[in-house]
């Protein structure tokens, strides 16, 4: 006998040896040792075999499915076929169970594995936990099971008709928003049952940029002004319309308001007066084409008509238009809203952004208003 036929007989006889080793862990329910011992010897699919009888005997079900992975990466067909079947019964369950979470690609890797193994109905299962309706109705055709198959079909259908409306809902609150419609588009969005983040984007975006009366800051024809809307205006300390840091003013220590006669403005009472020229102011003043006042002794306050309707008030580097009613902006009024939402009014639609709008526009911070898609700004938003 050469040198290498007296090898491979010693190496086969130690490898019978520890075969024998291996059947006598096994048969003794050293289970763990067995398998050692035929992945010594170089069988896989012993050790496989193994690996699924500890399985079944496991009392925990992650043990369990710990030690079909080992198995099902040692044997091969047909035992492999029986451990993925298995396999896939346990993850079935324990997914159910949420004791295991898995993601999508990985329920279909399991999918995937019992289909091989010949098991369609079980595959079909494990498919519709992943999502994938295209293999979940492929293994219920490959199955036989008719009436599954017609659910999950009236079920698909039922969802690309549930997804088809909320498609056209959300087009329905993005179209409102580019139309000015905002407080419809929030309305709509608010009756929504979704999670599309394109809806809840734009519902954080028009909240943000929301534009509530009484102060508002516009570029009209390109110059900014500060505009402060109400039928009558107080100046003061705080709590008022027009807020003046000093505290020589009362908190509301003086108002401006149409009268019978015209404008007219009137010290409410405050601590340290009003006066014109030196004199107290001690009853209405109409303002007529313009007056120069001293608030509290020590604020210069110059009240002038402002183009068009309404007052321009000049506080030192301040100029603050009070229409003391709608803003008239060429064919637009701007007035707050009752819900205090900063409003324009148009004859015709007007251009938002270069898109036709609404006659009526609820306005937003960076909103451009112009009478033709591409004629210039007449008005902007700025905050």
């Amino acid at each position: 006998m050469g040198v290498f036929s007296k090898a491979l007989s010693v190496f086969r006889g130690g490898m019978s040896r520890q075969l024998s080793r291996a059947r006598r862990e096994e048969a003794a329910g050293r289970l763990e040792d067995a398998v050692a011992s035929y992945l010594e010897a170089g069988a896989r699919d012993e050790a496989a075999r193994v690996y699924l009888v500890r399985a079944e005997l496991a009392p925990q079900p992650l043990e369990r499915y710990q030690l079909l992975g080992q198995a099902r990466a040692l044997a091969a067909p047909p035992l492999l076929e029986q451990v993925a079947a298995r396999r896939g019964e346990l993850v079935l369950e324990l997914v159910r169970q949420g004791t295991l979470v898995l993601t999508r690609t990985e329920l279909r890797a399991v999918g995937e594995e019992t289909q091989a193994a010949g098991c369609a109905a079980l595959a079909a299962e494990l498919f519709a936990l992943a999502g994938d309706v295209e293999a979940q109705t492929a293994m219920l055709i490959e199955a036989g099971a008719i009436e599954q198959l017609e659910q999950v079909l009236g079920a698909e259908q039922e969802r690309e008709r549930a997804l088809r409306r909320a498609v056209t809902e959300v087009q329905r609150v993005l179209d409102f928003d580019r139309c000015g419609r905002r407080r419809d588009a929030l309305a709509a969005a608010a009756e929504l049952d979704t999670n599309d983040e394109r809806v809840l984007a734009l519902v954080r975006r028009i909240e943000e940029r929301r534009v509530s009366g009484p102060r508002a800051v516009l570029a009209l024809e390109g110059r900014s002004s500060e505009v402060v809307f109400g039928q009558s205006v107080v100046i003061g300390r705080a709590d008022c319309e027009v807020v003046i840091a000093s505290p020589a003013l009362s908190r509301r220590h003086a108002e401006l308001r149409r009268a019978a006669s015209g404008i007219e403005v009137l010290d409410l009472g405050s601590r340290n007066g009003t006066t014109l020229r030196g004199i107290p102011l001690g009853a209405p003043l109409d303002v007529g084409g313009g007056v120069e006042l001293v608030l509290g002794g020590q604020v210069k306050l110059t009240i002038e008509p402002a183009a068009g309707a309404g007052l321009r008030l000049l506080l030192g580097d301040r100029s603050i238009l009070v229409p003391l009613g709608p803003l008239a902006v060429d064919r637009f009024r701007l007035m707050p809203a009752s819900d205090g939402w900063l409003e324009l009014t148009a004859a015709e639609p007007p251009f938002l952004g270069g898109l036709r709008a609404d006659p009526v526009v609820q306005l937003c911070r960076g909103d451009a208003v112009s009478l033709a898609p591409s004629g210039p700004t007449l008005l902007e938003v700025l905050e």
